[in-house]
């Protein structure tokens, strides 16, 4: 995996991380349109609109450092 990591994200908070069976994993670049595609992929997996939880907490940002790494996973 090439390392990259800025002053908000750092992709090595990924090697803690146990994915689970049915995991589903939304990548797009930052600034482009993730949180609308996290939108979509909620409504399409819950189409009545009752969302379990709120977006941000369905699908959290692993790479984010303003979140602790072991709260993330």
């Amino acid at each position: 995996m090439r390392t990259y990591r800025t002053a908000v994200m750092d992709n090595a908070r990924w090697a803690g991380f146990e994915p689970r069976p049915d995991d589903i994993f939304v990548c797009t670049p930052s600034k482009c349109g993730t949180t609308w595609m996290q939108t979509i992929v909620a409504n399409l997996l819950f189409p009545n609109g009752d969302l379990p939880a709120p977006i941000f907490t369905m699908s959290p940002w692993i790479e984010a450092k303003f979140i602790p790494a072991d709260i993330m996973h």
